[in-house]
């Protein structure tokens, strides 16, 4: 399947631009002032919407955190696995027995 643009969709566009062209060659003062505003307009919605803010702060240099060297973070993977104890319970989903081994915990 195509994706192809609406005939109707296409004459509206046709008109915009025609219509966005003689703006411009009557006054291209105005209409580059209205469309660089509108431009930062949503540069700046855009990138509200994402952090949060409209503009970035300045931040202190003692704020900054130190680079941290590779040496460091990889001394801390080299730590010894924790042994976690697994248990298996073993027994057959309903029959009933009153054996004593099918009631104790068997540790892996």
């Amino acid at each position: 399947m195509s994706k192809r643009i609406h005939p109707m969709i296409q004459i509206v566009l046709l008109f915009a631009a025609i219509g966005f062209l003689l703006q411009l060659i009557s006054d291209p003062l105005e209409t580059l002032l209205i469309l660089g505003l509108t431009a930062l307009l949503l540069y700046f919605l855009n990138r509200y919407m994402k952090t949060g803010r409209f503009l970035r702060r300045r931040s202190s240099p003692a704020a900054k955190r130190p680079y941290r060297s590779s040496a460091a973070v990889s001394k801390r993977t080299e730590q010894p696995r924790k042994r976690h104890p697994f248990y298996v319970i073993e027994g057959s989903k309903g029959k009933s027995s009153n054996s004593k081994e099918q009631q104790s915990k068997t540790y892996h």
